[in-house]
């Protein structure tokens, strides 16, 4: 077989379609897969289901494209657009920060949270944070 992925390494999102047929293709023309994103020179995702694929991730099908023309396919032309959020490697959505509590809104955590404790009001599932929200909202 051809060598036309020799000396790359590539990383197959596990939501590739036929992700084993894809991996097996890479091996078979030079290539090294890896399980992690971090080692990988390529990061081949599904654009389908790319939503949290991360920045410079390719289209799978440049590995079946690039067979099939006989070598290695131009890699702008596979690039995910628009849908990288996140760093390679990285697992987690980028953090958001929350809005802190005012002091107006503390005191009324601490007031409901003083009758619950004290049995003014009875316990339920998640009723003190619906009163909570009641209060804050009007």
């Amino acid at each position: 077989m051809s060598n036309i992925f020799a000396g790359g390494k590539f990383y197959v999102s596990l939501q590739v379609p036929e992700c084993t047929k894809v991996k097996a293709t890479i091996r078979t023309h030079g290539g090294e897969v890896t399980t992690r994103e971090a080692d990988a020179h390529h990061l081949l995702f599904d654009p389908d289901k790319a939503q949290n694929a991360p920045n410079g991730a390719l289209d799978y099908k440049i590995i079946s494209d690039s067979v099939k023309e006989g070598g290695f396919q131009q890699q702008d032309r596979y690039r995910l657009q628009g849908i990288g959020s996140r760093p390679v490697g990285s697992t987690k959505p980028v953090k958001q920060t929350r809005a802190k509590f005012t002091a107006e809104e503390d005191l009324i955590i601490w007031n409901l949270a003083k009758d619950y404790e004290s049995g003014l009001i009875a316990p339920g599932k998640a009723e003190m944070w619906r009163n909570l929200e009641r209060q804050v909202s009007d």
